[in-house]
């Protein structure tokens, strides 16, 4: 890769390094779980997990082998963009809400009153929203859900484009951008679900190391960017705080104590001597969510392949399909029902990792190939965002940040109708300026 010698090695492989570290983590985590997961098939098990870490590992490299910078001759109206994007997007605060609440319609002060109670009783506003069994207003024959979802990766690009050109921003971007940022994770917050503020978790970062690829030195942290650092640490701390908060609330006094898996926590695993008292549920409720995944990997790999289309990764697409072939033609053949069906494992109530997800469609083996690619257009992307600042890689990074790092628990960006539109249509118009990049003016 001739034109990337101005980069350093450690800062072309920092992203794949740091991520496949995460990964490593994740299956120690499960390893040493106080769930003490089992698995039947332990060799094809880890064969697998080690086979998706490598062809990531190889993905990205290769792709940083294969990377070129192209010629800057096209205008792209940045600031036209993102003034149309916030538009669209102060339009549709109040909407989003209601399609979060899965209502129809609220007042302000209903609004309001989730909000709190999200706030202060997030398992009890987790619980409302899940009881709602209203679905009409949410329908793509809505005109109001259609124009959202194809408007979706309009809105999308203003999130972290804004955060990227800050300085140039009048000062009515800023305020409208800062309403918008507030107001989606308190979209998210008044059905008392973590994702929201842990869009941002993950976004800041992302878009500081972007801003300045020196963050890579913790060293330069310390002495450089120390205020930065509070308030990456002071965001993570608040969304863990949350998550343990509601994960808490939701199991009550039977936080240590899983029904749909019969798994009672060990208190006294070996991982517990090291995590302080005070911490002990919250690791817990974190361990779960990164480990529960890989519990129903080892289910499914016991079981026959069926194809699902092509259509089985995505649950819009599965939607989209039952309504040519039948209903649950698609959603019955997938790993996750007949894990539910075999093992009393939930399908929509417990993680399944993106390898499962995917392998739907595409068989266990044949997911090394998904993850290579991943890992081959990742590269291309953090590498057209440092050396050429282009928009839409800049816009794709956190995508593919969240994508891997949801890995062991969902496939969070490429299984959800919102998030697989916005990272699709961003793919193909990246793609599409890779050939002649554009000019951000």
């Amino acid at each position: 890769m001739d034109n990337s010698l101005m980069l350093s090695s450690k800062l072309i492989y920092f992203p794949r390094n740091i991520l496949l570290s995460y990964l490593v983590l994740t299956i120690f985590m499960f390893i040493v779980s106080p769930w003490e997961w089992e698995v039947q098939s332990v060799i094809v098990f880890y064969f697998y997990n080690i086979l998706y870490l490598i062809s990531f590992f190889l993905g990205y490299k290769y792709g940083v082998s294969k990377y070129k910078i192209f010629d800057v001759n096209k205008i792209f109206y940045l600031k036209k963009v993102i003034s149309i994007s916030l538009i669209v997007s102060i339009f549709f605060i109040y909407p989003k809400f209601l399609f979060n609440l899965k209502v129809s319609n609220a007042s302000i002060g209903e609004i309001f009153d989730s909000i709190l109670l999200g706030i202060f009783s997030p398992s009890i506003a987790y619980a409302a929203k899940h009881q709602s069994e209203y679905e009409g207003f949410l329908t793509l024959s809505n005109p109001l859900v259609l124009f959202y979802f194809v408007t979706l990766p309009l809105q999308y690009i203003v999130i972290p484009l804004a955060i990227y050109h800050w300085k140039a921003l009048k000062l009515w971007q800023k305020i409208s951008y800062l309403v918008i940022a507030v107001t989606n994770v308190l979209s998210f917050i008044a059905i008392g679900t973590n994702k929201g503020v842990f869009d941002y978790v993950i976004l800041l970062p992302v878009m500081a190391l972007i801003l300045d690829p020196r963050l890579i030195s913790f060293k330069y942290f310390l002495l450089k960017r120390i205020k930065l650092l509070f308030v990456l640490s002071l965001v993570l701390s608040l969304g863990i705080f949350y998550f343990s908060v509601g994960n808490q609330g939701r199991k009550k006094n039977d936080f240590g104590y899983d029904y749909s898996v019969g798994k009672i926590v060990n208190r006294d695993a070996t991982i517990m001597v090291f995590i302080p008292e005070i911490f002990e549920n919250t690791y817990i409720a974190l361990d779960s969510y990164l480990t529960q995944g890989y519990y129903a990997m080892g289910l499914a790999i016991d079981l026959d392949f069926v194809w699902t289309y092509g259509l089985g990764h995505n649950n819009f697409f599965i939607s989209l399909g039952e309504k040519v072939f039948g209903k649950n033609s698609i959603w019955s053949n997938t790993y996750q029902v007949r894990v539910e069906n075999i093992y009393e494992y939930s399908s929509t109530g417990k993680w399944h990792t993106a390898y499962v997800w995917l392998a739907n469609d595409f068989t266990f083996f044949g997911v090394s190939f998904i993850i290579f690619l991943i890992g081959y257009f990742f590269s291309h992307v953090w590498l057209d965002s440092l050396l050429c600042q282009n928009v839409f890689a800049i816009v794709l990074l956190p995508l593919f940040f969240t994508m891997i790092l949801y890995f062991p628990a969902n496939n969070q960006v490429l299984g959800f109708q919102g998030s697989s539109i916005t990272f699709w249509v961003l793919f193909i118009f990246w793609y599409s300026s890779r050939k002649k990049m554009f000019v951000l003016v």
